[in-house]
């Protein structure tokens, strides 16, 4: 049950009494709409509803993540609108975590948590992405029962979730962000390691954008500086723009290719946003453009500065 009270037609949110959970984390939700009997078992939970692409509906709180927790995770009930929007999962200033889709049932979701979140208290939103370009379905997600919990799936340490893209439900540890025309896949053919990786393609005005907030590792002088390493391809383009992580531009590939840049070592134990960016150079000529991502992974690498 999500506790609480909201002021009908109130600018800002009422805060809710924190709820201690078994998991040993807290969770304060303050919301504007905490419905009765829409949670588990009829109970109160929370409600986002967006009737049109240009609203976007969040519920926000705080989250409390216990240091010594092994394979953290955020944990909680949700049953969404069918083939509609995802709902969003952000901590600290609006960075997106995951995003879970829904399928018009309820369902438990458990959402590995970043190294970087540990010992901290940090923002918590959920929500419904706006997309106010093509015409989207009316999207309504209802949750309930949030709380922190150890999930023996949540690899450590947990610097990066996921990197091969081989997980179920792969949206959930890498959100992205697009606009009209262009899609975000996981092909199961011809991946570099494993099973799958992502894909962004599209025509046009394409923008896409799959990405985390990975941990930048401790200082370790025997190892050499922290680094983000990753593979790609890029299809041949002359209006596409391919951006890795760094905001350098990729050249175009057409067979699996390595991409390295060392992170600050001064920021170790902080997050660092790992994203991929499909632009188009004009929206005059309309080109296929396609980027591919796989394996990525941070560690250290001799030839990054480690101190």
């Amino acid at each position: 049950m999500v506790k609480g009270a909201a002021r009908v037609g109130a600018e800002r949110c009422e805060v809710v009494p924190v709820e201690r959970r078994a998991g040993g984390g807290t969770i304060e939700v303050r919301a504007r709409d905490v419905a009765v009997g829409v949670g588990t078992g009829n109970s109160r939970g929370g409600r986002l509803v967006s009737q049109n692409g240009c609203q976007s509906p969040e519920l926000q709180g705080l989250i409390s993540v216990p240091s010594s927790m092994p394979g953290p995770a955020l944990s909680f009930t949700f049953k969404g609108t069918n083939a509609a929007r995802p709902m969003f999962v952000s901590m600290s200033s609006y960075q997106k975590i995951a995003s879970v889709a829904g399928s018009g049932t309820f369902e438990r979701a458990s959402i590995c948590l970043p190294q970087w979140a540990r010992g901290l208290v940090v923002p918590l939103r959920l929500g419904i992405p706006a997309s106010c370009g093509a015409p989207v379905p009316a999207t309504e997600f209802v949750f309930d029962d949030v709380t922190v919990t150890s999930d023996p799936a949540c690899a450590e340490p947990g610097l990066v979730i996921d990197g091969g893209f081989e997980g179920e439900g792969t949206q959930k540890a890498w959100p992205y962000d697009f606009q009209q025309g262009a899609t975000v896949s996981f092909p199961t053919s011809n991946a570099h390691g494993g099973t799958s990786f992502v894909q962004i393609a599209g025509t046009s005005c394409t923008y896409g954008v799959p990405k985390q907030l990975v941990t930048i590792p401790d200082t370790n002088l025997a190892l050499g500086g922290p680094v983000v390493k990753y593979w790609y391809r890029a299809f041949d383009d002359p209006n596409a723009n391919y951006m890795g992580p760094d905001g350098a531009s990729l050249p175009a590939a057409s067979a699996w290719t390595q991409k390295t840049f060392c992170l600050e070592p001064q920021r170790a134990g902080r997050f660092y946003s790992v994203g991929f960016y499909v632009t188009s150079k004009t929206c005059s000529s309309p080109s296929f453009k396609s980027l591919a991502i796989d394996d990525v992974e941070v560690g250290y690498d001799p030839g990054c500065p480690a101190q």
